[in-house]
């Protein structure tokens, strides 16, 4: 991942995880057992649920804003 220096290896994790659940359509396990691995293995389990309900809901609502036309 680019700027690798950037961020620890927990922020790397949400990201990777935040990307392949925000594109599950781009490959055929959404969410590969390497990422999910990473992401348990560096947060805590309830920092993680709040991450997947942070990332389900930025979803939600992206596609929400996709679907309704501007005005």
């Amino acid at each position: 991942m680019a700027g690798d220096t950037l961020f620890s290896e927990a922020e790397r994790a949400a990201l990777v995880l935040t990307d392949a659940l925000s594109h599950p359509a781009d490959r055929p396990d959404p969410v590969p057992d390497e990422v999910w691995k990473a992401a348990t293995d560096h947060l805590e389990p309830r920092v993680l649920a709040a991450l997947l309900l942070q990332i389900g809901a930025f979803n939600v609502w992206n596609r929400l804003n996709a679907a309704v036309p501007a005005r």
